[in-house]
C-alpha cells in the first residue's frame, strides 16, 4: 500500500521486501515477550510504513547529500530498529507498572532481573549502538573515498549483467 502512495501509483518490489523484513527487525528484541499479538502487529505496520515512507523520501535526500545506502539498510534495519527500541523500552516500563508482574505465567523480574531499569538500559544500548555504528561508517566511507576516485560510476551492474530498461542508477 504505501509503495503504491509514495512511488507515484506503482509498486516498487524494494518497498514491499522492505516492509515485509521491517516488522520483523522491530520485534526483533528482548521486550517481545512482553508485548501481545495485537500490539506487535501495530508495532509491524508502523516500521514497515517507516520503512517505506524512508526508502521513498529519506535515501533519495541523502543521496542527494552524498551518503550512499546501496542496500537500503537504513530503512529496513535502522529506522525499524529504532521504532522496536523505542517500543522495547515503553513496553518494559508498561509491564512494570502493571498489578499483575507476570507475562504469560513468568514472572517479569525473572525475565529483566534489572527490573524497570531495564528499559533505560535498553535506550542506552541504542545511543551507544547508533554512536558505534555512525563511527564505524564514518571511519569506512572515508577510506573508500580514499581508495577510490572520485569520478568513477560506481555499482554499474550493466557490464556483466542485463539491466532492464527502466532502471534508474541513483
Amino acid at each position: 500500500l504505501g509503495s503504491r502512495v509514495f512511488r507515484g501509483g506503482k509498486f516498487d518490489m524494494s518497498d514491499i521486501q522492505s516492509a515485509t523484513l521491517a516488522g520483523g527487525v522491530a520485534m526483533g528484541n528482548g521486550a517481545a515477550v512482553v508485548v501481545g499479538p495485537g500490539s506487535a502487529l501495530i508495532i509491524g505496520a508502523v516500521a514497515a510504513i517507516v520503512s517505506t515512507v524512508g526508502s521513498a523520501y529519506l535515501s533519495p535526500l541523502l543521496s542527494k547529500l552524498g551518503a550512499v545506502d546501496t542496500r537500503g539498510v537504513l530503512n529496513m534495519h535502522g529506522l525499524p530498529g529504532l521504532i522496536g527500541a523505542f517500543s522495547s523500552a515503553v513496553a518494559i516500563a508498561i509491564a512494570f507498572n502493571e498489578d499483575d508482574q507476570s507475562v504469560f505465567g513468568q514472572d517479569l523480574n525473572e525475565l529483566f532481573p534489572l527490573g524497570q531499569a531495564t528499559a533505560g538500559y535498553q535506550m542506552l544500548a541504542l545511543v551507544f549502538t547508533i554512536g558505534i555504528a555512525g563511527a564505524g561508517g564514518f571511519v569506512v566511507g572515508g577510506l573508500m573515498m580514499l581508495c577510490t576516485k572520485r569520478n568513477m560510476q560506481m555499482f554499474d551492474d550493466s557490464i556483466h549483467w542485463r539491466v532492464p530498461g527502466d532502471f534508474e542508477v541513483s
